[in-house]
């Protein structure tokens, strides 16, 4: 049971991060790094099926930050650079 959870995350911060290959260098590196700990904190809500559930709103809420936050930082090194 333990495995297929790992899998599920996996695939989900593959997914993720394969979505995110419009951004820079950080927001791409963002999506993965922040769907990791999303995971984590996912799977200590719940049992069962609530926790499957609980995982993949961790992970894309996660990613979702990393992304964001890796965008933010593209963009600052952006007008650094100007």
């Amino acid at each position: 049971m333990k495995s297929t959870r790992i899998a599920i995350a996996l695939a989900a911060m593959i997914s993720l991060a394969a979505c995110a290959t419009n951004g820079g260098e950080k927001q791409t590196l963002g999506t993965p790094i922040g769907a990791g700990p999303g995971d984590l904190a996912g799977s200590q809500i719940g049992s069962g099926t609530g926790q499957l559930a609980a995982i993949g709103a961790g992970v894309l809420l996660g990613g979702l930050l990393g992304s964001e936050v890796g965008h933010s930082l593209d963009q600052a090194d952006k007008l650094y650079v100007e």
